[in-house]
């Protein structure tokens, strides 16, 4: 599996510890959506759960959806419809739904 890259740093060492602890016995929450930018997965959910599981050394269950595909009739780049997360959830919806209700849990 490729490098999973988070979206920010840990920003709660709380709800890090907490995911620490209930993670123990493997990955216990929604799948992380991300982007494949070749050499690395961009996350766009699930920092503290990417930061607990890459504690713990387990496997991350991943959704990636194909940005190209995303927004392939918009003229916009990835960057600018991540400033915009409601035209990207927009977007999302018409793309993928299960994506998209991973995203929702997340904002």
């Amino acid at each position: 599996m490729k490098n999973i890259v988070a979206l920010h740093d840990v920003k709660d060492t709380g709800k890090l510890n907490t995911l620490i602890t209930s993670m123990a016995n493997g990955w216990n929450g929604r799948k992380i959506l991300a982007v494949d930018c070749g050499d690395h997965l961009q996350a766009l959910t699930g920092s503290h759960r990417i930061a607990a599981a890459n504690e713990l050394d387990i496997e991350i269950p991943v959704m990636v959806i194909d940005i190209d595909e995303l927004c392939d009739n918009e003229d916009m780049t990835i960057d600018e419809i991540m400033t915009n997360l409601d035209y990207f959830y927009t977007l999302l919806v018409d793309y993928n739904v299960e994506a998209s209700e991973l995203l929702l849990k997340d904002l």
